[in-house]
């Protein structure tokens, strides 16, 4: 099939079958395990894994298996098998797991709508599409005058949103099923825009935690204790202090810093040439706000993806304003948030940072930091001549431009983890996740146009399949 082919026909299905479905999955609140212990008694990510179960099924895949595997206690995995007719092994993958819908929605986050060329609700580009994304692909290989494909592996996990923290278990005890890839697809990421085909070439890591500062055993009158008892909010500022600069944003220790590789420095100032100002502007910006230009727009990019940062993502122990009182706080607790670099070892930093942060603390104040939730980053290994190759030709065919390559600032646990397993596999992260896409926040949304073009080029990438 030439390419204006597979575009329309990616187009035909996506409209006919593939949209329906995905709202079907977007009506259901199966929110990640991290922030809904009791998923399994909700019945939710079983009425999902349903879904695409029963849609999977209905689309026609010769010699399909389709099953749904389950551990104890654990959120089950999809995996799905169509045989090959060349040799070697595809192994794609997507998350069904969803992220809890906050609050500012325009529309209901369990309502998808569709608005001009935007798919509405929480979960369909951050992971959902990615199942109907893939069935769709294997279709357009089937189709017509089928093309000749290596043996394909779906894996859709349940667990992704809270570090994929159920994988691992089902990577060793189901290893013989998903085989060892010589390629593996992961649609679960995406770029600066949506004018080119982005291939991801680095994420970082991440070490969450809990920064707890206790001053008293229970609140005081603030004019009866100030100037007496230390305010713990200040304390927590301090102690943040040692590790950030607040006004820069400078992490300081050196063991969350590395140097960026000459390959992916270059990666970096050539999508800062590509995207200039929109590396920035698509942020819901509030009055003057603006980021620090004055030194280029290539540190922003450097800053999103190969520096460390902080950020302070929750907080309790302070009463909200309609609550406030004049009193001294008891104690306070802060979830922080640092992104590393992709090579930099995440245990080592989870040490470093608690150290930095529980030694000498001021007025001798109760001060601990619990790590909460920790993951490797990761670095691409160079891509095969031929992917990269069947990469910038099929950008050129569906997006009209040449492919991309950019780090992102976030973490997808599953990279490192397969990179981990199968280190001479080829690894290839992409997908729909955009500038407006919200993924995480309000309004999170699905750009149609994209998820089909996504669609159309793991079709041809996978008909180019050279096993090396």
């Amino acid at each position: 099939m030439n390419p204006n082919g597979t575009f329309l026909q990616a187009t035909k299905w996506w409209r006919e079958s593939a949209l329906h479905g995905l709202g079907q999955f977007g009506r259901i609140p199966n929110i990640t395990v991290g922030s809904d212990p009791d998923w399994k008694k909700n019945g939710h990510m079983d009425r999902a894994f349903q879904v695409l179960m029963e849609w999977s099924g209905s689309q026609t895949i010769r010699n399909i298996t389709i099953e749904k595997l389950e551990l104890p206690n654990l959120t089950p995995i999809l995996l799905m098998q169509v045989p090959g007719t060349i040799p070697g092994r595809v192994l794609i993958y997507g998350h069904a797991d969803k992220q809890p819908p906050g609050k500012g929605w325009k529309t209901s986050p369990w309502e998808p709508v569709i608005e001009g060329d935007k798919f509405y609700g929480r979960g369909l580009a951050d992971d959902g599409y990615a199942t109907f994304a893939a069935i769709t692909a294997i279709r357009l290989l089937q189709y017509g005058k089928p093309r000749p494909h290596p043996h394909i592996t779906i894996l859709i996990e349940g667990s992704e949103e809270s570090g994929s923290v159920h994988l691992p278990a089902y990577l060793d005890k189901f290893a013989e099923e998903i085989g060892t890839p010589d390629l593996v697809i992961c649609l679960d990421s995406g770029g600066g825009d949506y004018d080119h085909l982005w291939i991801t070439s680095s994420l970082r890591g991440v070490v969450n935690g809990d920064l707890t500062v206790r001053v008293l055993t229970q609140d005081k009158h603030s004019g009866s204790a100030s100037g007496i008892v230390p305010d713990c909010v200040a304390i927590a500022c301090h102690l943040q202090d040692r590790v950030r600069n607040s006004l820069t944003g400078e992490v300081y220790p050196l063991e969350l810093s590395t140097t960026t590789p000459p390959d992916r420095a270059r990666e970096i100032c050539q999508a800062a040439k590509t995207l200039g100002t929109g590396i920035f502007e698509h942020f819901p910006w509030y009055g003057s706000t603006q980021p620090d230009i004055s030194r280029g727009l290539n540190r922003l990019l450097f800053a999103n993806t190969w520096k460390p940062t902080m950020t302070v993502t929750g907080q309790e122990g302070t009463p909200s304003l309609s609550e406030a009182k004049n009193s001294i706080q008891a104690f306070i607790t802060q979830r922080l948030s640092f992104r590393l670099p992709p090579t930099v070892d995440h245990n080592q930093a989870a040490d470093v940072i608690k150290r930095i942060l529980e030694a000498n603390p001021p007025y001798k104040a109760d001060v601990s930091f619990t790590v909460k939730h920790k993951a490797p980053g990761f670095n691409a290994p160079q891509l095969a001549p031929w992917l990269a190759e069947s990469m910038n030709r099929a950008s050129l065919n569906y997006f009209g431009a040449e492919a991309m390559a950019g780090g992102e600032g976030g973490t997808i646990p599953f990279m490192g983890m397969i990179k981990g397993s199968f280190p001479n596999a080829q690894l290839l992260a992409t997908g729909v996740l955009g500038p407006d896409s919200n993924e995480h926040g309000p309004n999170e949304s699905l750009r149609i146009p994209n998820a089909i073009q996504v669609t159309a080029v793991v079709a041809d990438v996978i008909a180019d399949f050279q096993k090396d």
